[in-house]
């Protein structure tokens, strides 16, 4: 498949290859929606109403990416070690707010 907008053919953080790539979607102005997905889980899209490659999912391996992820498992141990130590409810209840939590607490 032939891209016009987007250029990239491996990954500018960790040079990975591509995995997927569409067009579609023709814009009234002419130009085609592109999007483009790597190996390594990075998503570009190229969208005619702004005419711009615009990054939807950023690399893991970029140092913003790592250093958020890793932001963010401190929150989430956190959260769960202060749940866990809180004295003033029964475990039952720890673990319906832990359950709760599940699937938000969901880090990269």
């Amino acid at each position: 498949m032939n891209l016009k907008e987007i250029k990239e053919t491996t990954c500018s953080c960790c040079g990975r290859g591509i995995s997927s790539q569409t067009i579609e979607y023709l814009h009234t102005n002419g130009h085609w929606n592109e999007r483009i997905t790597f190996e390594c889980g990075r998503k570009l899209h190229f969208s005619p109403n702004f005419m711009e490659v615009v990054v939807e999912k950023e690399c893991p391996k970029n140092k913003k990416e790592v250093i958020k992820n890793n932001k963010r498992k401190k929150f989430a141990n956190k959260l769960i070690d202060f749940i866990l130590d809180y004295k003033l409810v029964d475990l039952a209840e720890k673990d319906k707010v832990l359950k709760a939590l599940e699937y938000t607490l969901k880090v990269n």
